[in-house]
């Protein structure tokens, strides 16, 4: 794994991540309708990986015609100097790269010009000098949102990459090349037939490359690494730092009596015999694995036995290109919702709840599934996350479960509304992934069993949200590396 804040300008695989929004932004400034060339500049944060670097768009800074963009001397047109200076300060300020911006008309397939070219050399190395360390470079676009792309960056060490390719994180997960590179298509089996029907040959694809983090395989997790194994997905990394415990077993798809142990921890045993029983118990994310691998020969499989708040765990996160939050700890909740907004890492938290009064009555069940993505679904925006469940979590297990339920009992639950819950989310990640979802944000889905109807909900959004903000300028979002994870400083196991 690689360290924070390694910054791989030798690696050939660099990317663009934007959340949709800018790139909306972007677009709408760069093509206005008058068939003229226009400019400004991405500023992004960057996010060093085993996978090869990552640009992470936070904002873009509009170039005003006539004042910011000019004649060129040389090309068509061209940033000022001023303008130039004041997006390198502020990206400097934030620990951010800089990315200059222009279009090329609507071809099937761009690139920069000889006078683009010649320009990048004469003026990005020394722009370097000015962002203490983090690339300089420009993006050249065609075709609208939906088009072509193509980048030439810089870095501190002296080396020049070509980006791969732009990917657009909102509803749909879409990737944007130059247009001169074809994508790899799978091989496909009789296995394939019916999830090809459905997504295409280059959706079942987009699936195959990616790589799904499952937060918590518990109930819920379980299921979710099932569904994602057996739709193909080509790399899941599974977390939890449990063990399976009899009460787990109905929820537990998979699962056997051996993989509890219970002769070994039941009430009554030695306490060393039930220390025992706990130590040789199966680990949760053994047990997915072994799930995963019935399911699916096309997926690699990563285990990882800790908390997600450890740092080598966050860390692994960043590197994934979905998350399925299934652990509902508030620290969870804020480190994912954390990576979601930083590395602009999308994705989905499945829940269940189920609640009974003093006689034992049913009160309230709901299952639900809750889309989060760069400025969109924060978990802090909407209070899932607040300083006072922050706060709580640090309490002893005991104060924790007696304010959580009310009774300090365990909550009520069964496989049916966990399947629910990740019945939705799954299909969620799987089209997003496909790029068969309809444009625009997705509200979060919720369920209730005694009155069988589907509730849809818009999540809020807090413009001076310290996570998801674009105008707050200590906000996590697209900071990638500069900025600290909320997480626990030991090593995971």
């Amino acid at each position: 794994m690689i360290a924070p804040g390694t910054i791989l300008s030798s690696s050939p695989d660099w990317t663009l991540r934007v959340p949709q929004g800018v790139w909306e932004e972007m677009h709408a400034h760069l093509d206005p309708g008058d068939g003229d060339e226009h400019g400004g500049a991405l500023l992004c944060g960057v996010a060093a990986s085993s996978r090869g670097g990552r640009l992470l768009a936070r904002c873009f800074i509009a170039a005003v015609d006539g004042i910011d963009y000019i004649p060129g001397t040389v090309g068509h047109r061209a940033l000022t100097a001023s303008f130039i200076r004041r997006a390198t300060r502020t990206a400097a300020a934030l620990g951010l790269g800089y990315v200059a911006v222009h279009n090329h008309g609507y071809g099937a397939s761009v690139a920069f010009s000889p006078t683009d070219m010649a320009s990048h050399e004469r003026g990005y190395p020394a722009l370097l000098d000015l962002l203490a360390g983090q690339p300089a470079g420009a993006l050249v676009v065609a075709g609208g949102p939906r088009g072509v792309a193509a980048g030439d960056l810089w870095h501190a060490d002296g080396t020049r990459t070509d980006l791969r390719d732009v990917t657009v994180i909102g509803g749909n997960i879409r990737s944007i090349t130059d247009g001169r590179r074809r994508p790899t298509l799978p091989a496909l089996s009789p296995v394939d037939d019916r999830s090809t029907r459905l997504l295409g040959a280059s959706g079942l694809a987009q699936l195959r490359a990616a790589r799904i983090a499952v937060i918590g395989c518990g109930g819920a997790g379980l299921l979710a690494v099932e569904y994602l194994a057996r739709l193909g997905v080509g790399h899941l990394l599974l977390v939890d730092p449990d063990v399976v415990d009899e009460t787990n077993l109905p929820r537990l798809t998979g699962a056997r009596r051996l993989d509890a142990l219970p002769w070994l921890r039941r009430d009554g045993r030695p306490g060393w015999l039930q220390d025992l029983g706990v130590r040789m118990a199966t680990p949760k994310v053994r047990l997915a694995r072994r799930v995963a691998r019935r399911a699916s020969s096309v997926t690699t499989v990563t285990t990882i036995q800790a908390d997600v708040t450890e740092r080598e765990v966050a860390q692994a996160l960043t590197e994934c290109d979905f998350i399925v939050l299934a652990a509902d700890t508030a620290d969870a909740r804020h480190l994912v919702n954390a990576v979601v907004q930083q590395y602009l890492v999308p994705a989905v938290q499945v829940g269940v709840k189920a609640t009974v009064d003093e006689t034992g009555a049913l009160t309230d069940a709901f299952a639900t599934a809750r889309p989060i993505g760069p400025g969109h679904g924060c978990l802090w925006c909407q209070g899932l996350v607040t300083s006072a469940t922050l706060a709580a979590q640090l309490q002893p297990q005991e104060r924790r479960a007696a304010a959580h339920y009310g009774t300090g009992d365990a909550a009520p639950a069964v496989i049916t509304l966990n399947a629910i819950a990740v019945g939705v989310a799954t299909s969620y990640v799987m089209l997003a992934l496909a790029g068969r979802l309809e444009d625009g944000d997705h509200p979060a889905f919720r369920f209730h069993p005694q009155a069988p109807k589907p509730k849809l909900s818009v999540p809020r959004r807090d413009r001076s949200c310290p996570q998801c903000s674009d105008t707050e300028p200590q906000s996590r979002l697209g900071r990638g590396d500069a900025m600290d994870l909320p997480v626990k400083w030991r090593s995971a196991v």
